[in-house]
């Protein structure tokens, strides 16, 4: 099989079964469009028969000349063509007693060729035929379908998993799935396609592994042969046909109704049957596409701006004269090809709704919308999109212009309301925002609008209680914006994640307000429904209070976020999801989730950057990739972060020192912490200083774990809880049922750490019966999970094999029974008696599995 076939059917196993199931009766006909991988997937079903298989093409030079494609069969022996009905015998003989023929691009065939077909499927041999889709079929092909001879099977285009699948296979690795679904709908599930457009990715540099997973920066756009190919075929084409494919590249779907008068219906016709444009029915109308996303981009190549206005210009024009309803957000962006002037609010209700989906289209029209004297409000909205691209230089040069205009003291006040907003959350420094927001109270006087960057500044900067009264009472405040008290609602409920304020009353109430107001808030807030949809996810993932529902809701949100093509929210769900698999021991699996949230570009990243980076060095920590993990905590710590990750920092630098083998410093540094007092309230994260202290075998934090997770709700809290009681107890028979709770609540990293501890409490009083018992035990949670390789764990599956089982081990490693016997003055029986407890404990078959033991003794580490 070549690359390209094996890249083919990436994804068609069920059309493999299909066809096999249907050549049992008879036969099929493979129909698909060009590029879908009918060929492979024919030959590759052709190649499971058994007996003689026939195999011809049809093509356009053989297709000439009667029974062309037969042709090969025949050899020079054959007759030599002038008497027709002797050609025909020829090749019926030598298709005689074939098991299978093939017959690909079908729809080729010469009159002849096709009847010799018809003649084989008539004397019951099995056919396999491919033809491309919309090409009209020799009458003796077609028959052979329409009277049920052959069954049709169409060989549908990739899904976005299945494509997924395909670019792992080609470049060896995990990849995030926004590259996966970017390339899907880029290709169109075609594999041609997708083959060619990851291999000029690739080349361009804008597909590129980071942190192990591949992840995409930038389009993916045509290039090389296949960019000429469909060059080529727009260049054929009539002026109409051009102009309906420039329209659709500008913007697509546009209504039918909308480009009927700018194209004739036989431009239109000849569009369709070659696949540049198809026509879908919703049901209410009847929506015009590109035949296929990468026209698109050959199309705009070149489109010059002269082109790309008279374009636009021949849509609006055609929407004013028709009086076509048309979705403000096309209308926008047309006007804005033809550099129309339009009132700012039109510019920045159209970039509200492209912000989550298109950062380069929403700034475009800010900038509009500035152009257009649109004041402080435009510009506030442009510093604000500058801000959550991290362009911070870009953004203070818009708030230093905005600085400078007169406004009334409402004004001044909304502003720096914002400018402090963005300092607090995407521009990590809520101290200055917390200065902004006094000095402005102290020159303006006291609103809700600066309260509420109030409370979002001292949430941020890590003062978590005194956060929540603040933005409770502007939440409540009926005199309030809309937005000032939708935006307090989402501080409020945050920090109460943060502070654990679950169990009270005010919390149930919070959230129903928050609800409520953000959906008052979609127009002053249409970010608003994804932070609040957050804050839920967050309820559960975060304190974890169940770690199956979390998983639910955090990958649910992910592939939402995913659909709709919002990178940044995507990034915060996955960020969710990563670190719950983390804690349910597949590490595996949460490192290419973080690895894909870190690669994130969405509006929204920057703002939780820090706590991202911090979880997933802890992770990396925990995969045993202790360089990777200190290089990640260098740049979380050189970068500016909010206070409220202050105690995220700690702990990620504590499992840099664990993974390195430095214990002691690690606990060292998380008694600091937890010594400082200084968590402004946060248990969320001081619960977790504490558990870690526990983890790494500091039993003077046990009390306070105890104390801590026996207040909060939830089966996992609880299992930390009692396993906390165990361990202050010293009782060793309940620290065993301490791991079991932990393991039954799928908490396995933790349930892996607390059995590791066990072996020590075993060791350590010298039973080695638990011990070993106890190491069987942690090698079964250890292979429950993946990629887990906790320094402190893998110490103790070190099998406690006696000095003389190490001595023949390693002997036995080339040695013979009897050679064993003469060096050591023991005999054979005694050898081979001390061997079997070595296989026993090493849990290996034979001799063969010691070689790759032999280097760690006497530090022996368990295969698990």
């Amino acid at each position: 099989m070549t690359e390209a076939e094996a890249d083919e059917l990436v994804g068609r196993a069920t059309d493999l079964d299909r066809l096999a199931e249907l050549l049992r009766s008879g036969g099929a006909i493979l129909r698909g469009p060009a590029g879908i991988g009918k060929s492979a997937v024919l030959r590759h079903a052709a190649s499971a028969a058994t007996g003689r298989i026939v195999s011809v093409e049809g093509n356009e030079a053989s297709g000439a000349v009667p029974f062309g494609p037969f042709a090969p069969l025949l050899g020079a022996s054959g007759p030599d063509g002038t008497d027709p009905l002797a050609v025909a015998s020829a090749i019926h003989d030598r298709l005689t007693g074939a098991a299978l023929l093939t017959v690909d691009d079908a729809h080729r065939l010469d009159a002849a060729s096709a009847g010799i077909v018809h003649r084989i499927a008539a004397e019951g041999v099995p056919l396999l035929l491919a033809v491309r889709s919309g090409e009209a079929l020799p009458p003796a092909i077609e028959s052979l379908w329409t009277r049920g001879v052959l069954t049709m099977h169409d060989v549908e285009p990739l899904g976005p998993a299945e494509v997924g699948l395909y670019i792992a296979s080609r470049l060896g690795g995990p990849v995030d799935p926004g590259l996966a679904r970017a390339l899907h709908r880029a290709s169109g599930g075609v594999p041609l396609y997708a083959r060619e457009l990851l291999r000029a990715a690739l080349e361009r540099g804008t597909v590129r592994r980071h942190r192990g997973i591949w992840v995409l920066h930038g389009r993916l756009t045509a290039g090389g042969s296949l960019a000429s190919v469909l060059r080529n075929q727009l260049h054929a084409q009539p002026p109409g046909v051009r102009r309906a494919v420039d329209c659709l590249a500008l913007t697509e779907p546009i209504e039918l109704a909308l480009l009927s008068p700018l194209v004739s219906e036989a431009e239109l016709d000849r569009a369709e049957r070659e696949g540049l444009v198809r026509i879908d029915d919703t049901g209410d109308v009847l929506l015009a596409r590109l035949g296929h996303p990468l026209y698109r981009d050959v199309a705009l190549e070149e489109l010059t701006p002269a082109r790309r206005r008279r374009v636009a210009d021949l849509l609006l024009r055609s929407v004013d004269e028709f009086r076509i309803p048309v979705d403000p957000t096309l209308l926008a962006a047309w006007r804005l090809e033809r550099a129309d002037t339009r009132p700012p609010q039109e510019w920045l209700q159209a970039a509200r709704q492209v912000t989550p989906t298109d950062l380069p289209l929403a700034e475009a029209f800010m900038r509009a919308a500035v152009s257009s004297d649109g004041g402080p409000e435009a510009l506030l909205s442009l510093a604000g999109l500058l801000t959550h691209q991290h362009r911070l230089e870009e953004a203070g040069e818009v708030f230093d212009e905005l600085a400078a205009i007169p406004v009334p003291p409402g004004t001044r006040i909304m502003i720096a309301s914002v400018e402090a907003f963005l300092l607090a959350m995407p521009g990590q420094r809520p101290k200055q925002a917390l200065a902004l927001v006094e000095q402005t109270t102290v020159a303006h006087g006291a609103s809700p609008e600066l309260e509420s960057a109030r409370a979002l500044a001292l949430w941020r900067s890590g003062q978590v209680e005194a956060a929540i009264p603040i933005g409770r009472t502007v939440a409540q405040d009926p005199t309030a914006s809309i937005a000032a008290r939708a935006s307090a609602a989402l501080t409020t409920c945050s920090a109460e994640i943060y502070a654990l304020r679950f169990a009270e009353s005010e919390f149930g109430l919070d959230l129903a307000l928050m609800d409520s107001l953000v959906a008052q808030a979609l127009v002053e807030l249409p970010e608003a429904p994804r932070s609040a949809a957050l804050v839920r996810a967050s309820r559960v993932a975060m304190p974890v209070t169940d770690l199956d529902a979390g998983l639910r809701i955090a990958a649910s949100g992910a592939q939402e976020a995913l659909v709709a093509g919002d990178d940044g929210v995507r990034a915060q769900f996955s960020m969710l999801n990563g670190w719950m698999l983390a804690l349910a021991g597949d590490i595996s699996a949460a490192l290419e989730q973080l690895n894909g949230a870190h690669a994130g570009r969405g509006v929204w990243m920057p703002t939780t950057l820090p706590w991202l980076r911090a979880t997933l060095v802890r992770v990396l920590s925990a995969a045993g990739r202790a360089g990777e993990a200190h290089e990640l905590l260098d740049e979380l710590e050189a970068a500016p972060r909010a206070g409220l990750y202050e105690l995220d920092t700690v702990l990620a630098r504590a499992a840099v020192l664990e993974a390195e083998g430095d214990v002691p410093g690690a606990i060292t540094t998380l008694r600091a912490a937890t010594a400082s007092g200084r968590s402004g309230g946060n248990r969320l994260r001081s619960d977790e200083l504490w558990l870690r202290r526990l983890r790494l075998g500091d039993d003077g934090a046990a009390s306070e774990v105890h104390r801590r997770y026996g207040r909060r709700e939830g089966s996992v809290s609880a299992a930390i809880a009692a396993h906390a009681a165990a361990v202050r107890s010293g009782d060793r028979i309940a620290i065993s049922l301490g791991v079991g709770a932990l393991a039954s609540s799928r908490m396995l990293w933790d349930a892996c750490e607390a059995q590791a501890d066990l072996i020590r409490r075993h060791r350590a009083v010298g039973d080695d019966t638990s011990a070993t018992v106890a190491v069987e035990r942690l090698a079964t949670l250890v292979a429950a999970t993946r990629g887990l390789a906790v320094q402190s764990v893998l110490q103790e599956l070190r099998p406690a094999l006696t000095r003389r089982e190490r001595e023949i081990a390693r002997l036995a490693a080339s040695l013979p029974d009897l050679a064993i016997a003469e060096r050591l003055g023991i005999s054979v029986r005694t050898v081979q008696t001390h061997l079997t407890r070595v296989y026993r404990k090493l849990r290996v078959s034979g001799r063969a599995d010691l070689a790759g033991h032999a280097d760690a003794w006497p530090e022996l580490h368990d295969r698990v």
